[in-house]
């Protein structure tokens, strides 16, 4: 058996929108699987049952050439077979592998409808202490028959010696067949965002299945990413109608004007809310301004405009009547201006701040 990895079975990240939610646990599934073991997939709307089990679909395949032809002559023809989605893979590489740990990471998981993409694996995420299913499922006719095929053959490949080891394996595989229960060493870690526009509620008897794990506003603003290098959301200094500013700082008090706003948690910025790699004064092909600048207006103001404050402009803009265009024109040319009762002294470069001949904030 597979040592148990130290975290839930069933796990769903949840908070809001940048709060670093699909890196964390990425970072997590790292220092607990290799990466052969990992699958990923991201749920849409219109993702179903099939595409995340199985089912049959057409698959293109070559027939051999005839024995005078040259190999380059195969010919494609398309053959009508069951083909294994993300989760029955994952599924049968641990019941083949029960010395291992393997993790199926589902992106954006409340994006489609949950209960119905899970169907009846749904009653699967019941689970034992041991972290096997509670329950067992009866297999489909048309999975049976490719579990029939592709579980056993695996003990026949598997480099065994002993051939009575290969049987006790074959028969211990053959009895998988008939049912699904997930194994012990099968985890399934997903991200929620329950903010996003278009998403699908779950119900309690698939949410208490679950472990939820909340990523708050400000988790991991002064943490080191690797990716740039070692620097944290913290240490991002932008320049704003020509006033240098800390990006955090920025997303902080926008945060709090949305909490003064009472606008839900779920739905206020977190450290990534913009990508680290947009976080520069970099100027922008078109020479209209600085990549942060684009970023901003593009995702920042247009977020505020338009979803989370469209009922909540005139707490958030000095010009409530203005429209989104404007208001882009606006933080152009006045910078945090363009907000209600932002100081800009709370959120300037200390080199700035002494510029302006303004008291140092320890």
């Amino acid at each position: 058996m597979a040592d148990a990895v130290g975290y839930p079975h069933n796990l769903i990240f949840f908070g809001a929108p940048g709060t670093g939610k699909s890196y964390q646990l990425n970072r997590i599934a790292q220092s607990c699987f290799p990466s052969e073991h990992v699958r990923r997939v991201t749920f849409y709307p219109d993702y179903t049952y099939s595409q995340f089990v199985g089912s049959f679909k057409p698959v293109t395949r070559y027939a051999d050439p005839k024995d005078d032809e040259p190999l380059t002559k195969e010919k494609p023809y398309i053959s009508y077979e069951f083909v294994p989605g993300p989760f029955l893979s994952t599924y049968i590489s641990a019941v083949q592998n029960p010395s291992k740990n393997y993790l199926l990471i589902v992106e954006e998981i409340n994006r489609a409808n949950p209960a119905a993409v899970f169907g009846d694996i749904f009653q699967l995420l019941d689970r034992k202490p041991s972290g096997r299913s509670e329950y067992e499922i009866a297999v489909p006719k048309e999975m049976e028959d490719y579990l029939r095929i592709f579980l056993p053959q695996y003990a026949t490949n598997a480099y065994i010696q002993d051939p009575s080891e290969i049987l006790t394996e074959q028969e211990r595989l053959a009895h998988e067949e008939h049912r699904l229960s997930l194994p012990p060493n099968m985890y399934i870690w997903a991200t929620m965002n329950s903010a996003d526009q278009g998403v699908f509620p779950m119900d309690t008897a698939f949410k208490r299945r679950w472990d939820f794990r909340y990523m708050g506003i400000d988790e991991g603003d002064h943490e080191p990413i690797k990716a740039i290098d070692d620097m944290c959301i913290d240490n991002f200094v932008v320049t704003i109608a020509g006033v240098r500013v800390h990006w955090n700082g920025l997303r902080k008090a926008l945060n709090d004007l949305m909490r003064d706003a009472r606008i839900n948690e779920d739905k206020l910025l977190g450290p990534f809310f913009l990508a680290p790699s947009t976080l520069n004064d970099d100027p922008v092909p078109d020479g209209s301004g600085t990549v942060f600048q684009a970023s901003f207006k593009d995702k920042v103001l247009l977020y505020l405009y338009e979803d989370a404050g469209k009922m909540h402009r005139p707490a958030l803009f000095a010009d409530d009547k203005a429209s989104y265009s404007e208001i882009c024109d606006k933080f152009d040319s006045s910078g945090v201006a363009v907000f209600k009762g932002i100081d800009i002294s709370s959120i300037l470069e200390d080199s700035a701040r002494d510029d302006a001949n303004l008291p140092n904030e320890e």
